[in-house]
This record gives structure tokens, sequence and C-alpha cells, in this order.
């Protein structure tokens, strides 16, 4: 049996006077061997994270985020 593990990062930004127009996050690798991939998350509120992505393997990643 295959133990498939994504670990979730979490993005939050805050509404403010200048909406976030793009933002790029980039992580360390998580040293267990079985990990598939990463799932960037993010939203609107602290702990309402209604968009997630998949992201596979990359240590990187750019998002923008609708207006």
């Amino acid at each position: 049996m295959t133990v498939a593990r994504v670990i979730a990062i979490t993005i939050v930004w805050l509404l403010t006077a200048l909406p976030l127009e793009a933002a790029t996050v980039t992580w360390d690798p998580n040293p267990e061997p079985d990990v598939l991939g990463y799932v960037v998350s993010y939203g609107t509120q602290s702990g309402v994270h209604t968009t997630e992505v998949n992201v596979g393997k990359v240590l990187t990643f750019s998002l923008t985020p609708p207006p």
C-alpha cells in the first residue's frame, strides 16, 4: 500500500486599500520521502481559504488572484 501525503501551505492576505495583484510563495522541501506534492490555499479572510491549488512537487508558486 502506498501512503500519499500532501503538505498544505496556506497564504492569507488582508484586504487593504491596494488589493493583492500577484504573489509568489517559496518553501523548503519536506524531507519525508513519501511526500507526493504540495497544495497552496488562499482566501480573503484569515481561516477562510476558498481556493486550493495542487502545485505538485514544485517549491515555488506564483499566483494572480481574481479581482
